[in-house]
């Protein structure tokens, strides 16, 4: 792993296309980033610049509009989440399509549900999938013990989860923040059989390629670099796509952890330790 700067980085690669994870990356609870915002800025004028999130708690629209209030610019079209992975992903559309789904998550992310058609969103108790997208604002704690017990007493009712992120630093040094994956966890040791989409999954990594071919008409390893703080996020993409990966390694999960036992196995080619110039 070559340890380099972001514009040393891009002078010495011939790259066209730059996936850019968010939070981590570009920001954390506290704002953005110093520098994030310039450096994007920058990059808009000569790559195609994509943002390749975990984030299902807002649709792409929502994602673009918070990034362009804090000076971010990347258009709806350029964001791919997790989320486009349930309409584009055939299994999952398959579970999804013609089915009562109850969301566990809000109003916005239910627009990722609806692009797989289907027959229409109902109570837990109607539903013949459940898609768990985000925490809950309030009452996260009370509501997800009821899905659970429900779910223990239902195990044949499909269950989807549309953001694997375990964990946040919102704090800099300070202490993680459990998120929506943790809770899959849960689940999962309760014995429930959990469908993931997002990263690190080999699912969402071909939900990618697809995107890039479709949408931007380029094939996924031509001239393509990712950009994450979770370093099993790079090596599983870049693995599965053939593109360069670079770890960003001071703004979020892997600050302070001890990356030795990555580097024996296959580690990302390049790592910064901020993405700004």
């Amino acid at each position: 792993m070559i340890n380099t700067s972001l514009s040393r980085l891009l002078s010495t690669n011939t790259f066209s296309t730059l996936l850019v994870d968010a939070s981590g990356v570009l920001y954390n609870d506290f704002g953005v980033f110093p520098g994030t915002v310039d450096a994007i800025k920058v990059l808009n004028r000569t790559y195609r610049v994509i943002l390749l999130t975990n984030n299902t708690y807002s649709n792409v629209y929502d994602i673009s509009e918070k990034l362009a209030k804090n000076g971010i610019t990347i258009p709806p079209e350029s964001i791919i989440s997790s989320g486009l992975g349930l309409a584009i992903d055939p299994t999952f559309k398959q579970m999804i399509e013609q089915k009562k789904v109850f969301v566990f998550g809000t109003e916005s992310s239910k627009d990722y549900i609806s692009e797989a058609n289907p027959s229409q969103f109902t109570t837990l108790f109607d539903a013949d999938v459940v898609v768990l997208t985000a925490s809950l604002k309030d009452g996260h704690e009370e509501k997800f013990q009821e899905l659970m017990i429900y779910l223990e007493s239902h195990p044949n009712i499909p269950v989807i989860w549309s953001n694997p992120d375990q964990n946040v630093r919102p704090y800099g040094d300070k202490n993680l923040k459990k998120v929506i994956g943790y809770y899959a966890g849960l689940l999962e040791r309760q014995g429930v059989h959990v469908h993931w989409m997002g990263k690190p999954y080999d699912s969402f990594s071909d939900v990618v390629s697809s995107v890039l071919k479709t949408r931007f008409s380029i094939e996924s390893n031509e001239g393509v670099c990712f950009f994450d703080d979770n370093i099993e996020n790079v090596i599983n993409l870049t693995n599965r796509l053939g593109i360069s990966g670079c770890l960003v390694r001071d703004t979020g999960l892997s600050k302070g952890i001890d990356l030795k036992s990555y580097l024996k196995k296959c580690p990302p080619q390049y790592c910064i330790s901020e993405f700004s110039f």
